[in-house]
């Protein structure tokens, strides 16, 4: 149960990075790069935590 709560609030905060990134790309184009690695790395770490449960 705590384990599926954890994963919930995991995917809000991937939503909220994509929103987050979708506003600051037009504004900011030097972090992309950081933008991106940031979402690979979640994105891993949500599948491999989807996978567990």
């Amino acid at each position: 149960m705590k384990i599926k709560f954890i994963n919930y609030n995991l995917k809000i905060f991937l939503f909220r990075i994509m929103k987050l990134k979708q506003k600051s790309i037009k504004y900011l184009r030097k972090p992309r790069f950081l933008y991106s690695k940031i979402q690979i790395v979640s994105v891993l770490y949500l599948g491999v935590y989807d996978g567990s449960i």
